[in-house]
């Protein structure tokens, strides 16, 4: 799930907090949860290629500046900016990486045992909206990834615990920031909140 960033949103009343995702729902139109999930799912937030893509700018010691990007949704026009995540390698040095097919596969896979597995957690007066959770495993994950290999006749490969640990960390650290041209509303987020 995304993460909130600590800062005043416009999209809320002043003194109330509520997940970006939330704020999802709100940025695209008034009708409250109509359309958050097309919204969502048109962001441009997964590179198709790594390494060799032109839309990335490489420095030689293996960070990459952020990427901009410009979509349109129901007649508005959007600009995201995609900060890369940096994963720690073996050897110590950092790494820029932006999320691609892996993460967007792990991403669905996440969705899918968030809408069976998750909850909302709540204070002594009940759940409330900004506080679901998916507990889950890196077991759990290589088996829901398990039951995509296959359908439809894909030959898609098994993501070892390591990749799906590094994809986890990519879209937990990458950060997305929208801009609606037309008004003056913003929202960072990340894919998922915590790892």
């Amino acid at each position: 799930m995304p993460k909130r960033e600590p800062r005043h949103s416009p999209l809320i009343a002043p003194g109330k907090t509520q997940p970006p995702q939330l704020e999802l729902f709100r940025y695209v139109s008034d009708d409250a949860y109509a359309n958050a999930f097309d919204f969502y799912e048109a962001i441009p937030r997964f590179m198709v290629a790594r390494g060799t893509s032109s839309a990335v700018r490489w420095n030689a010691d293996g960070t990459a500046a952020p990427i901009k990007r410009e979509f349109t949704y129901k007649d508005k026009r959007y600009r995201v900016t995609l900060a890369p995540a940096y994963i720690e390698r073996a050897d110590g040095l950092l790494r820029a990486e932006f999320p691609g097919i892996k993460e967007e596969v792990l991403e669905l896979a996440l969705t899918k045992l968030a809408m069976d597995r998750g909850y909302f957690t709540g204070a002594a007066d009940g759940p409330s909206s900004d506080s679901f959770v998916l507990i889950t495993s890196i077991y759990q994950i290589a088996e829901e990834l398990k039951k995509y290999r296959g359908r439809a006749g894909t030959k898609s490969k098994a993501y070892s615990y390591a990749q799906i640990r590094e994809a986890l960390q990519v879209l937990a650290k990458t950060k997305i920031h929208l801009r609606c041209e037309q008004d003056d509303d913003d929202l960072i987020l990340s894919p998922i909140a915590d790892f």
